[in-house]
């Protein structure tokens, strides 16, 4: 038991390092400039037009946001590959440690985190949790479940448009952690491993609830937890090097910190007792 509460501790830490190093490049993209403030419109109805469009304005943004990346962005980014080709270096060794620390205790635990990462049942989870909202009529659910569908979504996507380019085979085909097919469409799953599609999609789905009940001092650590399990969970189950996990989860990160920001113009900066509104002021639609 403890062999693996200290494998999944390490990954669930050089996961975390990697978050913090980014801080992040994609959120930076939609910094307001001084004196002016957007207010937080993001949709919290499903039939609102904006969320439908905001998909694909938020796509656009996100694949385009290096051009807009400034020094310190690319700095960031920098040190996230560094940790990434860290990680690429010991992807073999660390494989044989997760393996070697692998028992029932681990299998259980990557059972119960894996869905958090699949997206054929983490966007139905996420629906529900939308409805749930409608039901209690709690605004700030809804739009962070409707959020968190939009992350994931781009998430998905530009996961597996990287693994359409890069064809790396995954851990269980035992033929070393440096085999890349190159770009090719369609091919095997066995072929598709970085990045992670599971760490990207939980942890766009993490920063979402992270971002909208920041003031709370359960959601956040509970949010990250669960998509760190879903990380270690790949790792358990021999689907992914750690360096697919990292840059999976930086992916997942970054995105959900983007889709965040409001999407509407700025305004002028209102009075003080504006910018910081009571919690039940948050709480209308």
């Amino acid at each position: 038991m403890m062999r693996c509460c200290l494998t999944i501790r390490r990954t669930i830490s050089g996961i975390g390092l990697t978050c913090a190093l980014i801080g992040v490049p994609a959120a930076s993209t939609a910094a307001e400039s001084p004196g002016v403030r957007s207010p937080d419109r993001r949709p919290t109805h499903v039939t609102d037009g904006h969320f439908w469009t905001g998909i694909m304005i938020d796509t656009g943004v996100v694949l385009s946001s290096p051009v807009r990346w400034c020094r310190s962005d690319w700095l960031k980014a920098t040190a996230v590959g560094f940790v990434g080709l860290g990680a690429f270096a010991a992807d073999d060794s660390l494989r044989t440690v997760a393996q070697d620390y692998r028992g029932s205790l681990s299998n259980r635990i990557a059972d119960g985190a894996e869905p958090f990462g699949n997206g054929s049942r983490l966007i139905p989870l996420l629906g529900a949790s939308y409805l749930a909202g409608e039901a209690i009529s709690a605004p700030r659910l809804r739009r962070a479940s409707l959020t968190a569908i939009e992350s994931v979504l781009i998430a998905g996507g530009v996961a597996g448009g990287v693994k359409q380019v890069s064809h790396r085979h995954r851990p269980y085909l035992d033929d070393g952690p440096y085999r890349f097919d190159g770009p090719s469409f369609g091919g095997p799953t066995s072929t598709r491993s970085f990045p992670s599609g599971h760490a990207a999609a939980a942890f766009a789905a993490a920063t979402a609830f992270a971002a909208e009940y920041h003031e709370s001092w359960i959601v956040p650590p509970l949010s990250y937890g669960v998509a760190g399990l879903t990380a270690y969970s790949r790792l358990n189950d021999d689907k992914h090097w750690l360096s697919d996990l990292i840059i999976g989860a930086a992916l997942g990160f970054s995105i959900g910190k983007t889709v965040m920001r409001p999407r509407i113009a700025t305004r002028p900066l209102p009075p003080a007792s504006d910018v910081l509104p009571s919690s039940p002021s948050r709480e209308t639609d």
